[in-house]
């Protein structure tokens, strides 16, 4: 997992962390999918997500995030594999 912290330009945030993960979970029908990184944390992806399309996404695929510090919510994804 590759992390680094950085400036966020959101107002009330103190950065952003980039973190990557495997997508283990897509719940088409909610328009959700699960992403868990090495250290166990799970985020959320969902159709409105910045980057990634979330018709493509697929379990056991690779993700990297850039997520808040303070509320740990995925701002943008990319997919990598």
């Amino acid at each position: 997992m590759k992390t680094a912290a950085v400036q966020a330009d959101l107002p009330g945030e103190t950065g952003l962390l980039t973190v990557e993960g495997e997508v283990f979970e897509v719940l088409d029908g909610y328009g959700l999918a699960h992403v868990r990184t090495s250290d166990s944390s799970i985020y959320a992806l969902n159709r409105q997500t910045p980057g990634v399309l979330f018709e493509n996404l697929q379990a056991g695929q690779r993700v990297r995030m850039n997520v808040t510090l303070k509320f740990r919510r995925v701002l943008h994804a990319l997919l990598l594999s």
